[in-house]
């Protein structure tokens, strides 16, 4: 349900690295409610389905790549 998922991820974020800035999830706090709040779960969703295909290409083409070539990869990638 929502309920557990949204305790899931509130676990995760206490846990450890959070995923989130605090000004990321100030500024989704402050989608609910206002006229765009609509458009922003929709886009949400469409962008992590984007990173997700991303991740899938680059980890299929990544399986020939040694620990060494794939740390030069990464460190010639921008944040």
């Amino acid at each position: 349900t929502r309920s557990i998922l949204l305790q899931v991820i509130l676990e995760e974020e206490a846990g450890g690295a959070p995923m989130f800035t605090e000004q990321v999830l100030s500024s989704l706090i402050r989608f609910y409610g206002q006229t765009m709040q609509s458009y922003m779960g929709p886009y949400l969703e469409k962008n992590i389905q984007a990173m997700t295909e991303v991740q899938a290409q680059l980890s299929e083409k990544a399986e020939g790549l040694s620990p060494e070539m794939w740390s030069h990869f990464m460190t010639t990638q921008s944040p």
